[in-house]
């Protein structure tokens, strides 16, 4: 009896549950559906963010992180 699988399909079979789980995650980040995808949700975020400044109610814009709460503490020690 003859092997008819090719190479691709012999190197899938011996992949571990984690390395199949991380060639899954960087198909699905490759594709064009995901990319343009991003590219929107990044722009509706530049917009929103534009508004707020305009507007005030962002203090910070164009931030991703929450600013440090401790440090009004810190400085009163």
């Amino acid at each position: 009896m003859k092997n008819n699988k090719n190479w691709h399909q012999e190197h899938t079979e011996t992949l571990s549950f984690g390395s199949r789980i991380a060639d899954s995650v960087a198909n699905g980040m490759g594709s064009w559906r995901f990319i343009i995808i991003q590219t929107i949700l990044v722009f509706l975020w530049m917009g929103l963010n534009i508004i707020g400044y305009s507007y005030h109610w962002d203090v910070y814009p164009f931030i991703l992180e929450i600013p440090d709460k401790q440090l009004p503490l810190d400085r009163m020690k």
